[in-house]
């Protein structure tokens, strides 16, 4: 079975990544990818962010911070930092990350799209304030699940 997982950069570059079967195998490839230990961050109930354990010397992803504060609801209160994978939950039979949905990926690319052109367009601009609005203006094409929807399983 394929895991579909996404590589979002500091420069707001997204990349899709075919992710191991194996547990071993998924963990190495999530410690080279984000440049060490693999913290797991939960901002949604569906997708996992894999984050450089306390980011040290990386550089700030404003894409991801985005993503999650659009997920949470609120501005994360600190930067995220260095590359993140975003992959969905983990699935406890296997001990191996399963694919992020579908959903969750198109609002990634919005996130990394709305990051990429508020970076051009905006540069002397607050980047928490402006960044926040443009991610929200594009995710909501692909809004937040209510509760209901999420506690109902996806096929």
């Amino acid at each position: 079975m394929t895991t579909t997982a996404l590589l979002l950069t500091p420069d707001a570059e997204l990349t899709h990544l075919q992710l191991p079967d194996h547990p071993e195998e998924q963990y190495e490839l999530l410690e080279d990818t984000v440049t060490g230990f693999p913290r797991p961050a939960i901002y949604h109930r569906r997708a996992v962010l894999h984050v450089h354990d306390n980011g040290t010397g990386l550089p700030p992803n404003p894409a991801a911070w985005a993503l999650a504060s659009f997920w949470l609801g609120r501005p994360l209160p600190d930067p995220l930092h260095g590359p993140i994978v975003l992959t969905g939950p983990a699935d406890d039979d296997t001990d191996t990350y399963t694919s992020l949905p579908a959903d969750l990926i198109q609002q990634a690319e919005h996130a990394a799209a709305a990051a990429a052109e508020h970076r051009t367009t905006n540069p002397d601009t607050p980047f928490a304030v402006q960044l926040a609005a443009a991610v929200d203006a594009r995710c909501m094409s692909t809004p937040r699940p209510t509760r209901a929807s999420e506690d109902t399983p996806t096929p």
